[in-house]
């Protein structure tokens, strides 16, 4: 069952199936983010390879929804990750389906699924980065 089906701005329905919630800081042991480590997680995301996933997997790479900076350098607090696919392929029509693994960042647990989340997600280019499979 699907968390929350939508049509995207391409005319695909979508839906979600996944969705994974960490604090975007969780590593931090004590202290405060600083800008530099900042940087340098927003450079890791903006990479859109997860490393904690086998490379041939649909979940090792992922489209980042680029996250609104707080105090000029800060993340928001939580990192979402949620898989969203559509009973459509993109490219080829032999395949079942297309999907998508997709990142974004906000600061409250309220956040997650907002009007502006949803949003965000309709926004994604569908055909220019979901993948096609079969089940």
């Amino acid at each position: 069952m699907a968390i929350i089906d939508f049509e995207n701005r391409a005319g695909f329905s979508v839906s979600l199936y996944d969705l994974q919630v960490a604090p975007t800081y969780g590593l931090i042991m004590s202290g405060e983010p600083t800008e530099r480590g900042s940087k340098r997680m927003l450079e890791e995301l903006r990479s859109g390879k997860d490393p904690s996933k086998e490379p041939d997997s649909p979940f090792s790479s992922y489209y980042l929804i680029e996250p609104e900076l707080e105090d000029g350098f800060r993340l928001p607090a939580l990192k979402c990750q949620g898989w969203l696919y559509s009973m459509r392929p993109v490219n080829d029509p032999s395949q079942d389906a297309s999907g998508l693994s997709v990142v974004w960042l906000v600061a409250s647990h309220e956040d997650i699924l907002s009007t502006s989340t949803i949003d965000s997600l309709k926004s994604i280019p569908w055909s220019a980065h979901a993948s096609d499979f079969d089940f």
